[in-house]
């Protein structure tokens, strides 16, 4: 199913008071592995759905925190992960670098394998500490998890989702009966382990080396927050998609952050570096987005599960094009095992500039 969705939002007024979100982190591992987060709360009425949101590369979890604040208005509570490195938890050590760089095929799979386990595990505690509900398997009411893996962030929730048996069985059967959807939002097809297009650019160097390394990560945060005008997408050509040029008529979201915002969410230093060396683990990438897309087998253990795929109209290249590469695949697979929607003059970033639109999106897909 393919859905284009198309809603315009007029804000009367301006909320004067932001509720704080909580804060938190939980141990993932015996090694004291942790991941960080902030938590939007619960409702005030119950059932209500938990959604864990992943971040993507140069920001952190904070990048939802529009969304987080509206939040329970909408029977919805939103836990925001840190990825490793991300926001205070657990950076990469030495040897997991080196492994990204250097190691064998089986070390590079265990390292994806842990990747996805330590968010397994994380959702897991969260739901037992915070007693969630399980998912009554109708598909018209609340309760049980989603999943929004977002960008790059897809290499870390497609891990989860890929081995889910390599958890203790109590884990399993714990989210076996709450996960009711897999979001991927706007991740590139390499974060999925396949080929980028012929005509991929980001200022970044594996598309352009002359832009100095200093430079390319910042470079990055900002034009990947930029609106494109891209032809009809519909075409599925793509030589439709503005591959570099951004639109000349509409601010960029990171224009539409405060400088104390920018210095709280973006990150240009090590982490999006660590993130980009990882796409080049693209067996093992793939290997993932397969299992958790197209596996039945793996498919049966999550039986409420519900795959998404959705980009915006006017993000970054990549997003567009990756949805005819996924429609692809779930067309050979024989088809409804994903489920596709793209929304109509958003970007990269719909969750910081159209936080109400979101949530209308993510309910939509969550409740279909």
């Amino acid at each position: 199913m393919r859905t284009i969705f198309t809603l315009v939002l007029f804000i009367v007024s301006t909320v004067s008071s932001v509720s704080s979100l909580s804060q938190g982190s939980i141990v993932v591992d015996a090694n004291g592995t942790q991941l960080t987060y902030t938590d939007s709360g619960a409702p005030d009425s119950h059932p209500y759905t938990t959604i864990f949101a992943v971040n993507g590369m140069g920001f952190n979890g904070g990048i939802f925190s529009k969304i987080q604040t509206l939040a329970p208005s909408r029977q919805l509570r939103i836990v925001a992960v840190n990825r490793r490195g991300y926001a205070g938890s657990t950076p990469l050590s030495t040897y997991e670098q080196n492994v990204i760089l250097n190691g064998t095929a089986d070390q590079q799979a265990e390292f994806s394998r842990n990747i996805g386990v330590e968010l397994l595990m994380f959702m897991d505690e969260f739901i037992q500490d915070h007693n969630i509900s399980v998912f009554n398997g109708d598909k018209n009411s609340a309760g049980g998890v989603a999943v929004v893996a977002w960008s790059i962030g897809n290499m870390a929730g497609l891990s989860a989702i890929a081995h889910i048996e390599d958890v203790p069985e109590a884990t399993r059967s714990r989210l076996a009966s709450r996960i009711r959807s897999l979001i991927m939002q706007e991740s590139s097809s390499n974060a999925l382990g396949l080929p980028a297009p012929a005509q991929n650019w980001v200022p970044l160097d594996i598309s352009d080396p002359t832009i100095p390394a200093a430079h390319q990560y910042t470079a990055f945060a900002q034009w990947v927050t930029a609106y494109f005008d891209h032809g009809n997408l519909s075409s599925r050509d793509p030589d439709v998609i503005s591959w570099v040029v951004p639109s000349s008529f509409t601010p960029f979201t990171i224009f539409n952050m405060t400088v104390s915002q920018y210095n709280t969410i973006v990150d240009t230093s090590i982490n999006p570096a660590l993130d980009a060396d990882q796409l080049a683990l693209a067996p093992v990438l793939e290997a993932n987005y397969r299992a958790s897309n197209f596996n039945s087998t793996l498919r049966g253990l999550l039986p409420h599960m519900e795959n998404w795929f959705i980009t915006g109209t006017r993000s970054a290249s990549f997003g567009p094009y990756c949805i005819w590469v996924v429609e692809d695949d779930n067309a050979a697979a024989g088809g409804g095992f994903v489920n596709f929607m793209t929304i109509d003059g958003v970007n990269h970033f719909m969750h910081w500039d159209d936080p109400e639109l979101t949530l209308s999106v993510y309910q939509s897909m969550i409740l279909s």
